[in-house]
């Protein structure tokens, strides 16, 4: 998983919305491949709990705790 970027935790910050963690395991190599249509495969797909942040909450913040969240579901 890569560095998660600033964007969104600016987004969350300003929507003001719940954002739900939502990992997905299995398409690494069709995108390394750059494939737009695979054939059956599997595909994990892991929902974490809805995250509510606060509008005075710094954005560096938020998108740390997302990247948290996500980094926990990867290992889930």
């Amino acid at each position: 998983m890569s560095e998660f970027r600033s964007g969104v935790g600016l987004l969350a910050k300003h929507l003001n919305v719940p954002v739900v963690p939502i990992f997905l395991d299995g398409l690494f190599e069709p995108k390394q491949k750059e494939q737009i249509f695979i054939g059956p495969g599997k595909v994990r797909v892991t929902i974490g709990a809805p995250v509510q942040f606060r509008p005075e909450q710094d954005a560096e913040e938020i998108t740390a705790e997302l990247e948290r969240r996500m980094r926990a579901l990867q290992s889930a």
